[in-house]
């Protein structure tokens, strides 16, 4: 598609954008994506290989900056606690979270952004306390981890936007048998302000990639929830949008769950 001139593009864009309905996610091009992402990383700011704001470094810093004072006096403190960080990136929370955590375990499928988590946390973390894993949400288990559970908390944030409707419920239902009795969840996602919207290889002209995810409305998540997570023990403290002051988009916004048991 980068390469559909003019009208074309447009059109293009208009067949790659889904209103309402579910389409499915191909995950070797989100992958790629990712890749790429990565790739770009060691030639500007690590923090819009994954925030993404490409044109906009000053925004992808400002957001991370106002998540991290939002969230992070709600999470656990004491340096005896350990920390599950799904689809870590760069584990710009594993650096939020140094302070704190006694153990640090991300895990994410690109094979580049793994690299550059594992090169940044190495100054931060004592030898032998982190661990940052090549490995999909969708694979994740206990066995497959260099550090094993129970953990006391897990961090979730913009990974089930790329994942299918089955994928996501199966994750989210994946999460309980990992953690301590005693546990924190944070989840936060890119959501849809109105009608679903699923985006499949769509160009981004700021990106300059395709890319393909699923927006989706916030009551989405409340049912997964409340299905997969509150028959474990789990309850939901906080749910609540990011600063909407920091939003650049009519169609979606952040969302974040904190949850408890």
């Amino acid at each position: 598609m980068a390469n559909v001139p003019g009208d074309g593009r447009e059109a293009a864009r208009t067949r790659t954008r889904v209103l309402g309905a579910a389409r499915p996610l191909d995950y070797s091009a989100t992958q790629a994506f990712f890749d790429e992402r990565a790739a770009r990383a060691a030639t500007q700011e690590p923090l819009t290989a994954v925030l993404y704001q490409d044109a906009n470094p000053d925004l992808a810093r400002q957001r991370d900056e106002v998540e991290r004072a939002l969230v992070l006096g709600w999470l656990p403190t004491g340096k005896s606690f350990r920390a599950l960080d799904i689809g870590c990136g760069i584990a710009r929370w594993g650096h939020h979270l140094a302070s704190r955590a006694s153990a640090y375990q991300g895990v994410d499928f690109s094979p580049g952004l793994v690299e550059l988590a594992r090169a940044s946390l190495g100054p931060v973390y004592p030898p032998g306390s982190f661990a940052v894993d090549v490995l999909a949400a969708t694979d994740l288990a206990a066995d497959r981890l260099t550090i094993p559970p129970p953990f006391d908390l897990v961090v979730q944030a913009g990974l089930l936007v790329y994942l299918n409707d089955e994928d996501v419920g199966r994750v989210i239902a994946a999460l309980p048998a990992l953690l301590a009795d005693e546990a924190t969840i944070y989840l936060r996602e890119p959501v849809a302000t109105g009608d679903r919207l699923t985006l499949d290889r769509h160009w981004s002209d700021e990106l300059k990639q395709e890319y393909s995810a699923a927006y989706r409305p916030v009551d989405f998540y409340r049912e997964v929830i409340e299905r997969t997570l509150v028959p474990t023990g789990f309850r939901v403290t906080r749910s609540q949008g990011l600063d909407p002051g920091l939003a650049n988009r009519a169609e979606t916004s952040q969302h974040f769950f904190l949850l408890e048991r």
